[in-house]
């Protein structure tokens, strides 16, 4: 403990900003680091009153507020760490990690970047411990605790000033790696209207989103699209989980797990997957998708769509049952209404056929209401061009391009809102 306490009190306050590697080292969390196992045995016989007064009497940074809280914590961290038991090790990496964020505030935070990096992910990691994982309840308070503090470095991020020189250390190097974590710690607990927040005020951080690694630029327009289909809006989550795809590492984990949430909305925007790709699915996905698809090329839906929608495990534990049953439908009696037109070669279409095409029976809908609806939904979602009419129970159609492409009126998105111009 002396060494490293000698070594850390000669540094001096322009060396440490300067430099966020050399606190990363010095501050290692890595418990096969022999750093770790070397100040581990000095502490043995140490109590915690001789550890804060050996810190106080080193007088580390003593212009750096709070600094001295960090090197104590780091110290207990040491003594009393022990990977057997990964509930007393969560208890340890929090008071660290809080330590941290009480300094992190400062302007001079910017130099805990890659210590904060590293704590980060050993208590992600243990928070997808079994043993952690086994009690929900607590589970969900862990990751909600994590969360907030996760919260509290954004927060401190959005508030930095620029720092001179320009191209000083700055704490929005880390912006996105905090972005990520907080977003897999709501999702993980199911805070997704938090999650948004972040989502809504990361263009005001000032950053760009090429200049961070590809990794976090893949994992953050995942969670942006994931946050999309929660609002229903599959126009852009087709574009953030699509971009995520293209730019993700082929024959990956990762990659097939974006495939997991790409496939619904690219299906709803009118991209069939091909049978290679459903392939690479699980049995309960491949099974509801290629029903899906079945649904939308024949243009009639089963009578008990919506129980086989529902009772799918795949789209149970996504959460898709909603959105499918509101968006689906449509698409379907488009479809029908479509190929009825082709035969029929005519702009106007009885209500009675446009029935028939849409699979109702007529002991269900006698006086066609509910076909006049589906016809009325169709036009004021621009999947159909024409007007009802209700006195000759019949649809007039558009002349030309009465059906326009399913890509051009619900497809993707070719560029971003402007508020989300810093992902361009």
């Amino acid at each position: 403990m002396e060494t490293w306490l000698s070594y850390v009190g000669k540094l001096n306050e322009s060396q440490v900003v300067t430099s966020p590697d050399l606190l990363g080292q010095l501050f290692s969390v890595d418990l096969t680091s022999p750093q770790v196992a070397s100040i581990q045995r000095s502490l043995v016989s140490q109590s915690v009153a001789s550890i804060e007064i050996a810190v106080d009497n080193a007088r580390i940074l003593p212009t750096f507020n709070r600094f001295n809280s960090i090197v104590k914590n780091y110290l207990l961290f040491c003594k009393n760490i022990n990977p057997q038991n990964p509930r007393r090790c969560f208890d340890l990496y929090g008071n660290l990690f809080v330590s941290l964020q009480n300094v992190y505030a400062d302007q001079r935070g910017c130099c805990l970047n890659i210590v904060l990096r590293n704590v980060i992910n050993e208590i992600y990691s243990l928070l997808n411990n079994s043993d952690l994982q086994s009690d929900k309840t607590n589970s969900f308070e862990y990751f909600e605790w994590f969360a907030a503090g996760l919260l509290r470095l954004f927060n401190a991020v959005r508030s930095e000033r620029e720092p001179v020189p320009i191209d000083a250390p700055s704490k929005k190097n880390n912006v996105l790696f905090y972005a990520c974590m907080i977003s897999r710690a709501y999702f993980k607990s199911n805070q997704f209207v938090s999650a948004g927040n972040v989502f809504s005020n990361m263009h005001s951080v000032g950053v760009k989103l090429a200049q961070f690694p590809a990794c976090q630029q893949v994992e953050y327009r995942f969670w942006l699209g994931r946050y999309m289909l929660y609002l229903e809006d599959v126009n852009l989550a087709f574009l953030h989980l699509d971009w995520a795809y293209q730019h993700c590492l082929d024959n990956t984990f990762q990659k097939l797990l974006i495939l997991d949430w790409l496939v619904v909305p690219s299906i709803l925007v009118g991209r069939l997957p091909t049978s290679l790709v459903i392939s690479q699915l699980n049995e309960h996905a491949q099974t509801i998708i290629t029903q899906l698809i079945d649904w939308l090329k024949s243009g009639k839906l089963s009578k008990n769509y919506a129980d086989i929608i529902n009772n799918n495990p795949w789209i149970q534990a996504r959460h898709l049952g909603p959105l499918l049953l509101l968006k689906l439908p449509l698409l379907v009696y488009r479809r029908g209404l479509k190929r009825l037109q082709l035969i029929l070669n005519s702009s106007k279409i009885r209500l009675d056929d446009a029935s028939l095409a849409f699979n109702l029976d007529a002991s269900i809908d006698p006086d066609l209401v509910i076909t006049e609806g589906i016809c009325d939904a169709l036009i004021c979602n621009d999947y159909m061009k024409g007007k009802i009419l209700p006195a000759t129970q019949s649809v007039v159609l558009r002349i030309t391009d009465c059906f326009p492409n399913t890509l051009t009126v619900s497809g993707p998105k070719r560029s971003l809102p402007r508020r989300d111009h810093w992902m361009s």
